[in-house]
């Protein structure tokens, strides 16, 4: 979420005053000021003015600040985002599975649609949107899902039966995880551990290799690549 020109989105508690800008000078009044009714950049106070808008209305909503880190806001439902994907896909109702993708399973390009029917026929398949759902809950709780969303993204374009069939296992396997979720236990010894592993030249697409790796800190994982969450819904 973004806010333009956050500043000018609040109002003030105190009478500030200003001159009139160059250029929009009031004819007949040049002597006269600005009496501002909202917040501008500038202004010593418009970052904490903007601060209490923000807290006040995100409130509104739900949410509820961190004590250790006011910046950060976090609301928590009875449903979460997994349950409502599961539902919208039809998959509630199908037994677990153990992982997302399984030693052995291949994709590549060989398995996009051949023929006009068989591109027909996945043109009423949801691939992309059940990509993105199952995408918003790696980048925001399930760094675990990370590997399974780059691969299958790669053919939303040209989306072939085995492509679908594996977004139906990843699925299953948020069905089996879906109260999961990252923890850190509270340590004195906050050592950072990291763990590396390579696949050489498996893409029979391209021959690349596929490389992954993990940082763990006081007992839970997070994305190798770095990000900042400022809102968890």
């Amino acid at each position: 979420m973004d806010v333009k020109t956050a500043f000018f989105n609040g109002g003030l508690n105190e009478n500030v005053f200003m001159a009139q800008p160059k250029g929009f000078v009031v004819q007949g009044k040049e002597n006269m000021g600005c009496h501002l009714k909202k917040f501008i950049y500038g202004l010593k106070q418009a970052s904490r003015q903007w601060y209490l808008k923000f807290d006040e209305t995100i409130q509104k909503f739900g949410f509820k600040e961190n004590d250790e880190d006011n910046c950060i806001y976090a609301k928590f439902r009875n449903k979460r985002h997994i349950e409502n994907v599961l539902k919208r896909y039809g998959m509630q109702v199908y037994n677990a599975g153990p992982v997302p993708i399984a030693k052995g399973d291949e994709f590549e390009n060989f398995q996009c649609p051949k023929n006009q029917y068989e591109k027909d026929h996945m043109k009423s398949v949801p691939y992309v949107s059940a990509i993105e759902s199952i995408m918003y809950a790696q980048v925001c709780t399930r760094p675990d899902l990370t590997f399974t969303t780059e691969m299958l993204g790669r053919y939303q374009l040209n989306t072939g039966r085995a492509h679908w069939i594996a977004v139906k296992k990843a699925l299953r396997y948020l069905q089996g995880t879906k109260d999961l979720m990252l923890t850190y236990r509270k340590t004195d010894a906050l050592q950072l551990v990291s763990y590396a592993d390579a696949d050489w030249a498996r893409c029979k697409d391209t021959k690349k290799s596929t490389s992954r790796y993990v940082f763990a800190l006081a007992g839970g994982p997070y994305h190798g690549k770095s990000y900042k969450q400022s809102i968890v819904a």
